[in-house]
């Protein structure tokens, strides 16, 4: 027999699967050779010449309501 805890933790559990299940996945962008933000070279398979670039693209994406997270 389950008590309010156990549930609780099953509904948690529940909802966390369906969240994970109706998340949008984020879309893959071809290399161009350049960093996507600043515009530097980049070697394959990179888009992003460093984690600062990548941050401000997809803020940047997320304010335009381009990029789904």
């Amino acid at each position: 027999m389950s008590d309010k805890a156990d549930d609780a933790n099953a509904l948690v559990e529940l909802q966390l699967q369906v969240a994970m299940a109706s998340r949008e996945r984020a879309v893959m962008r071809p290399f161009t050779g350049c960093c996507y933000w600043c515009r530097e070279p980049v070697e394959a398979p990179r888009i992003f010449c460093d984690a600062d670039c990548r941050d401000d693209f997809e803020r940047d994406a997320a304010i335009k309501g381009s990029v789904k997270r």
